[in-house]
């Protein structure tokens, strides 16, 4: 009970202080933020009937005209199932985490996509279908 004076002045000294400044949110750079640059509809070059569609953060799969009700996904450096020597390039990595599924962007250009599928190493090939952005 002895400290408890120390402390309470130690507390009200440190409270007490300059309020920190807000910091501001860096804004992604478009060079590394993919999100943006993945949105709209991607057409298998391996087979026609398959697309991806990509609407904010949500991936949307349709085989044939029948589509899922879509998977979350996230942007990151890394993922878990990359090897360790891996790059960890910024915005490289597009993972689907309530599906365990990690894709390495190889490529992303205006009206191509490349992908590898992290673990398994099969390349997934898309090119952008026309007024889909």
């Amino acid at each position: 009970m002895r400290y408890f004076p120390i402390m309470f002045c130690l507390l009200v000294t440190t409270a007490c202080g300059e309020a920190p400044t807000p910091t501001a949110t860096p804004t992604p750079d478009s060079s590394t933020d993919s999100t943006g640059e993945l949105q709209g509809t991607w057409r298998s070059l391996d087979d026609d009937r398959a697309t991806l569609r990509f609407e904010g953060n949500l991936m949307i799969s349709s085989y044939s005209g029948e589509e899922d009700e879509g998977e979350h996904f996230v942007i990151a450096r890394s993922c878990a199932d990359a090897p360790e020597d891996a790059p960890t390039e910024q915005g490289k990595y597009l993972i689907v985490p309530d599906a365990a599924r990690c894709y390495y962007i190889l490529r992303l250009t205006e009206n191509e996509l490349d992908m590898s599928y992290v673990g398994r190493g099969n390349t997934l090939r898309y090119v952008r279908v026309e007024d889909s952005f």
